[in-house]
């Protein structure tokens, strides 16, 4: 027989219906199952209207410079320059993404080592030479930014599952919130996992 503390603590609200906010728990929920598409097409989307329209302002910025240019000469420029821009927009974006995760790593791995020393050193009692502190940070900094550009998609699969899980609580009103939280975290991971290994499994058959 469980304790009454757990028992409590796994009771089902009677009002559970009541209780459910529907925009949380449904955002949540699409995060738990599609949060790296959702981000990685955010990403490329954003690239390509961003770059794409400055694209399209810069070759409207040059047909002006020809007033007697054809209509059809301005339309091809405009669809060149929105062309051009689509491309490099979804270039840029990846690298951006890829500056970004490097840059976190780089300062989780920086911060780690760094304090890790201070705190070896006070624990053992003894001072950490400067160099190493000087040279190893970097270093440290290096590898795991390089890690964590090679590990983008299960880092933002886990970020979005966490996030996703979070906004499902939410959406209950916190029912459960301790034990729900890690539950759906690591479902999201799981499933996301799974979408991830399948597509990649049909694009080498393809």
């Amino acid at each position: 027989m469980l304790p009454r503390e757990v028992t409590v603590m796994l009771e089902i609200p009677e009002n559970l219906q009541s209780a459910v906010e529907p925009i949380p728990l449904a955002v949540g929920i699409v995060f738990l199952l599609l949060g790296w598409l959702l981000y990685w097409g955010s990403v490329h989307l954003l690239g390509a209207l961003l770059i794409g329209g400055l694209g399209l302002v810069l070759a409207e910025s040059l047909t002006l410079l020809f007033p007697d240019i054809e209509p059809l000469y301005v339309l091809l420029m405009r669809a060149s320059g929105v062309i051009i821009g689509v491309a490099a927009g979804l270039l840029i974006a990846r690298l951006v993404h890829q500056v970004a995760f490097f840059i976190f790593g780089w300062l989780v791995g920086a911060i780690v080592f760094f304090k890790g020393c201070l705190a070896i050193g006070r624990h053992l009692e003894f001072e950490v030479n400067d160099l190493v502190l000087a040279f190893g940070t970097p270093v440290a900094g290096l590898i795991l930014g390089i890690i964590a550009v090679r590990a983008d998609r299960w880092l933002s699969i886990i970020a979005t599952s966490l996030l996703g899980a979070i906004l499902v609580t939410a959406g209950v009103n916190d029912w459960n919130a301790p034990i729900l939280i890690p539950v759906l975290c690591a479902l999201g991971i799981l499933l996301q996992g799974m979408i991830c290994t399948r597509g990649e499994r049909r694009k080498k058959k393809d």
